[in-house]
């Protein structure tokens, strides 16, 4: 978004790679980066997609490629049981809340992984552990009548795997997802983003959202934009051409 704003320099691009490189080398190299890479948790995942991003941004496609190779062995396996818990994040106070925190960075680490041929959204152990049971084991617990049998000392809304549930719809194709998403309040997701950076898969309208169109022709985002640059909201019609 920075790139195409024509207050954004040359120079300021030359300097924030510079940065980003130098914080890319403090993360691989210092005694603080080092510790976060070898934890077992949601600070291994996120260390990892730091790391990732970081080397995509800076054109360093080899060591991001070397980090995406290792998400299987030392993130899936260790982290996620064969029925989709994940047992780290379960020992937590606000176990829900970390559960879809950690499966949140690796579902940025296999959208990552994607640009560079690498399939971690099918990626399943010989005994059954993948990011697919994950969030299958915590997908039943949107229906409220499920009670989570974990500690969970604050509110957590279903509404906080909605984006969890869309990208799944979207990566495995799978409208089961789509299902699960029409069982959270729609009061609770209507001005998610989520709706504008992973819209509902082929332009079906969604539950909760019918009376909203999304396009984002000249808009920046992860994912291929559909071919429109408006919303229209009922009456309104809201461009977007100039939103970035």
């Amino acid at each position: 978004m920075l790139e195409s704003s024509p207050a954004w320099t040359a120079k300021d691009q030359s300097e924030m790679r510079e940065w980003c490189t130098e914080y890319l080398k403090w993360l691989r190299t210092s005694k603080h980066g080092l510790g976060e890479e070898k934890k077992l948790n949601n600070h291994g995942t996120w260390y990892d997609a730091q790391v990732v991003s970081l080397a995509l941004y800076t054109g360093q496609k080899n060591l991001a490629r070397q980090i995406l190779q290792k998400v299987p062995a030392r993130r899936i396996n260790k982290q996620i049981e064969p029925d989709g818990k994940q047992p780290h994040e379960l020992a937590r106070t606000k176990s829900l809340g970390y559960s879809a925190g950690n499966l949140r960075g690796l579902f940025n680490l296999a959208t990552m992984a994607d640009k560079l041929g690498i399939d971690l959204w099918h990626y399943e152990s010989p005994d059954g552990r993948s990011i697919k049971k994950a969030l299958d084991f915590l997908a039943k617990y949107v229906d409220t009548n499920q009670k989570w049998p974990y500690k969970q000392i604050t509110r957590q809304s279903p509404a906080s795997l909605f984006s969890l549930l869309r990208r799944a719809s979207i990566a495995y194709n799978d409208d089961k997802y789509e299902e699960i998403i029409k069982k959270i309040p729609p009061d609770e997701i209507i001005d998610s983003r989520t709706n504008l950076l992973w819209p509902n898969p082929l332009n079906r309208p969604s539950p909760h959202l019918s009376f909203l169109h999304f396009d984002f022709k000249h808009c920046f985002f992860f994912l291929p934009p559909p071919p429109s640059p408006t919303i229209i909201l009922s009456d309104t019609r809201y461009d977007l051409r100039n939103c970035f």
